[in-house]
């Protein structure tokens, strides 16, 4: 199925090299479920190789090691370490990351066994067809892993206890408790001397120090806007962001939508400076004002009158939400009206091919609706 499919399409052969296709569109919701059926079994490849005991051994042994090396690579920029283009041996990439070889060479191991990287000939690394892919399609090697301490470093901590969690507030209950101070970020906090801030957004709006202070790092650098400029082009987006981003902003734009992607500086303490737009996109809008309308990107279900064996969610999208619950519509129907009253839920557009799903807010009579409030609780 999935084989013809892709011939009949004209998509290129699936490869680990770097000619490797970085996606492949918008696909029907028939060959979605197909690749995702195929992908599930092939992570059981090790139960074979090792037996079934051994492999839940090696999934114990490897995962924190494989997070903690993608945060390494990550920190000392591994990525620029081997060119884009080219190769690097052990002793370039030591003094490209500035570490001890012995400490460079296990690292580099661990990530040709996560296909980052991969080996010539000459046993010099290079760029898996996976990244380099990524990397062609996302623009300049370091915002690549942009990903990596948001993941590991902001919510490693608290994830990493969630069995410390249920078994303190929901072992032995009939529902999970509720409530920001029963949840794994407020346990970790309380357990490393940060009690201060129960939720996440109260951490982030009060550490740091100084300019730091308020400020989330690996902010967004204008991806969406040359996507939006890359897929419509009569489309002309106006970036704006901090001051220091639109630097970053200008190396990652291509050339050919350069024109059509300017960047200003922001300050959300200032009035909004772009007049007469026919679109305006926020990501974690401040404030909702009167008759406002805004687009809420969000993990929800509706899968009401499916049948059964369109009912269960592949693995591999499972894992993404840590193998939580899913939201349906009802809990964030709920969630808007425990946060505020003045919220009003206009419109839901859900993809058929994956759990996200697009939710249209309007704030009514006065201004002040948080959409930080309705992340907080969501």
């Amino acid at each position: 199925m999935l084989t013809g499919y892709m011939r009949a399409n004209d998509f290129p052969v699936p490869s680990f090299e770097v000619d490797s296709s970085a996606g492949y569109g918008d696909l029907p919701p028939e060959i979605f479920r197909a690749r995702q059926a195929a992908a599930g079994p092939a992570d059981g490849h090790v139960v074979p190789d090792v037996g079934a005991a051994g492999g839940v051994l090696a999934i114990s042994h490897t995962l924190l090691v494989d997070a903690t090396v993608l945060n390494i690579m990550n920190e000392f920029d591994f990525w620029s370490a081997v060119p884009f283009d080219g190769t690097a041996s052990y002793e370039e990439t030591v003094e490209r990351t500035h570490l001890p070889v012995d400490a460079c060479a296990p690292y580099c191991e661990t990530c040709l066994q996560l296909l980052v990287l991969c080996r010539d000939k000459s046993r010099r690394s290079l760029h898996s067809g996976q990244m380099y892919g990524a990397i062609r399609s996302a623009g300049p090697l370091s915002r690549c892993a942009r990903c990596f301490p948001d993941n590991v470093r902001d919510r490693g901590g608290p994830t990493i206890i969630l069995d410390q969690v249920l078994s303190k507030y929901s072992a032995g209950r009939a529902e999970v408790e509720q409530g920001v101070d029963k949840s794994a970020f407020a346990l970790f906090n309380s357990q490393h001397d940060d009690s201060r801030y129960a939720d996440y957004w109260q951490h982030l709006e009060n550490s740091g120090e100084g300019e730091k202070k308020g400020h989330k790092s690996a902010a967004p650098a204008g991806t969406n806007a040359i996507r939006l400029a890359q897929n419509s082009p009569d489309l002309r987006v106006v970036n704006e962001h901090l001051l220091k981003v639109r630097l970053v902003l200008k190396e990652s734009v291509p050339p050919r939508v350069l024109d059509r992607v300017p960047s200003r500086g922001q300050d959300s303490f200032y009035p909004q400076p772009e007049r007469g737009a026919d679109i305006y996109v926020f990501k974690k809008v401040p404030a909702l004002l009167p008759d406002a309308r805004v687009l809420i990107f969000e993990h929800v279900v509706d899968r009401a009158g499916l049948p059964a064996d369109k009912q269960d969610v592949p693995w591999s999208l499972q894992r993404l939400a840590t193998a939580t619950k899913e939201r349906s519509m009802a809990d964030f129907r709920r969630v808007l009206g425990e946060t505020d009253e003045r919220f009003e839920l206009v419109g839901v557009k859900i993809n058929s091919k994956s759990e996200p799903g697009f939710s249209r807010l309007a704030g009514k009579d006065s201004p002040g609706c948080s959409y930080r409030d309705v992340m907080k609780y969501g």
